[in-house]
């Protein structure tokens, strides 16, 4: 993004190894945003991608909220559900479970067979 001109700052850290590291922090701009919102619209044209319908979005929900419960039956800890009505509004783009993101860890040992199960259970 930067041969583009857009404004950003340093920042330190450090990558996985330890070793500092120097990396760009973009600032919010809504001219950046609008860019790539045009962007993502166009690059779903291209490819055929379409909107999911309010019947399908319901569907989608329903099916994911039903993997999700049999998780948190099974003792995962994944956090708030999104209800249907912030699903649809988001046009299905966010997680349906709030702490989705930390999944499968190492002290999750089962995780990938308790995933494949629950999906297998709300199919």
């Amino acid at each position: 993004m930067a041969p583009y001109g857009y404004p950003y700052t340093m920042a330190n850290g450090f990558l996985a190894d330890g070793s500092p590291s120097n990396f760009r922090v973009y600032g919010a701009d809504p001219v950046i945003q609008k860019q790539q919102d045009v962007c993502i619209s166009q690059a779903s044209q291209g490819i055929g991608a379409q909107k999911l319908t309010p019947t399908q979005l319901k569907e989608n929900w329903a099916f994911q909220t039903a993997v999700m419960q049999c998780l948190i039956d099974k003792g995962y800890d994944i956090g708030t559900l999104v209800s249907l009505e912030e699903f649809v509004a988001a046009g299905g783009a966010v997680d349906v479970a709030s702490k989705l993101s930390e999944f499968g860890g190492l002290e999750q040992p089962d995780s990938a067979a308790d995933m494949d199960a629950c999906v297998a259970s709300a199919s």
